[in-house]
């Protein structure tokens, strides 16, 4: 298996989304079977046009059997990833019944678990 391909961005950053796009261009070119993109994300905040972009991104790959997995530097950026479901979206491995090196415990934000025991 290729070892996946590592890209660092901020979502702060104006050229993250061009970098991310030319990344999963080079990978595609180079007809690496299966290629795995793990991008270290870093910030605050969770752009709409970034997470456009990664889910085309990942599109792109899966078309070809690849996947990429977001790894958030920060809390904030954990929390949206998983209120949004995200963190699924792009994980490792591709088929999600397989056993991951991971824990397979879902993650909960504190803001969500607190308003479902509102709800409960």
């Amino acid at each position: 298996m290729n070892e996946p391909t590592h890209l660092n961005l901020a979502v702060d950053d104006e050229t993250a989304r061009t970098r991310f796009v030319a990344t999963v261009d080079a990978l595609l070119e180079a007809s690496v079977e299966s290629p795995r993109l793990i991008v270290n994300l870093d910030g605050e905040a969770l752009p709409a046009p970034l997470v456009a972009t990664l889910v085309g991104g990942l599109r792109r790959l899966r078309e070809v059997g690849g996947a990429i997995v977001i790894e958030p530097r920060t809390t904030a950026l954990r929390d949206a990833l998983a209120l949004y479901g995200l963190d699924r979206v792009f994980a490792f491995p591709l088929d999600p019944e397989a056993p991951s090196p991971r824990s397979r415990r879902r993650w909960v934000p504190r803001i969500a678990a607190a308003a479902l025991a509102e709800h409960n």
